[in-house]
């Protein structure tokens, strides 16, 4: 964040205006119940499809970051 380190007024108002819209945005990705399956299935396949050090640490990152945001919870919990 950059009003973290270099503040103003006009950023403080900017940050205090964006920030809930990336968090709903970040939820509508991370809560995503077709998107988790999707990153899962790749996660879980990982051992049969050959990939780089890197690829697989992508993979193990974006499965974690799902994990965190609760994509494993269940509907009803997603929304509350």
């Amino acid at each position: 964040m950059v009003a973290g380190a270099n503040t103003n007024p006009t950023l403080q108002k900017l940050q205090e205006e964006m920030a809930p819209k990336l968090a709903s945005l970040n939820d509508a990705i991370y809560l995503n119940s077709k998107l988790f399956k999707r990153v899962e299935a790749i996660y879980l396949d990982k051992t049969k499809v050959r990939r780089d050090a890197e690829s697989n640490r992508l993979i193990e990152y974006y499965y974690q970051q799902f994990l965190i945001a609760g994509g494993k919870l269940s509907e009803e919990d997603k929304e509350n």
